[in-house]
């Protein structure tokens, strides 16, 4: 019997595409009423769980389009709160600077007024750049009461 289907599959099958079954397998064909009963025993139940995996996964897609939209708004509050930081250091760093040219001209000096000959290189700024003081709820000069 193998021989006659190893002939089948170089006759026929692999011109087709087929592949040839293993040899020597056990398997058997399922006759058409075991098949029937299959079908209408399994196939209500296997759309039933269809219906309640596509619910679940509406369900998940909904909870992945509320966390993308709660990602994307602490990316905005993160990204706010860096370039409020970078404002902070900006400011700190100017601050910072100016306090020491001062202590600077009263330790060498004695005074705090004086024709200072140092002139600061000129620096360009950038577009639309403001040196303002930080919010309160970031700055490192709030007073503590």
């Amino acid at each position: 019997m193998s021989e006659i289907q190893d002939e089948f599959y170089e006759v026929v099958a692999k011109k087709h595409g087929f592949s040839r079954g293993l040899k020597g397998s056990r398997a058997t064909h399922t006759s058409l009423k075991e098949y029937n009963s299959l079908v209408n025993n399994q196939l209500p139940k296997l759309r039933q769980e269809k219906v309640e995996l596509m619910s679940v996964n509406e369900k998940l897609d909904q909870q992945i389009n509320e966390k993308r939209g709660t990602l994307k708004t602490l990316e905005q509050k993160i990204s706010m709160e860096v370039e409020e930081f970078k404002r902070v250091i900006k400011y700190s760093y100017h601050y910072m600077k100016e306090q020491m040219i001062k202590r600077w001209r009263i330790l060498h000096l004695g005074a705090d007024e004086f024709e200072f000959d140092y002139e600061e290189p000129e620096q360009k700024p950038c577009d639309n750049e403001k040196l303002e003081r930080p919010s309160q709820a970031l700055s490192p000069f709030r007073r503590q009461r």
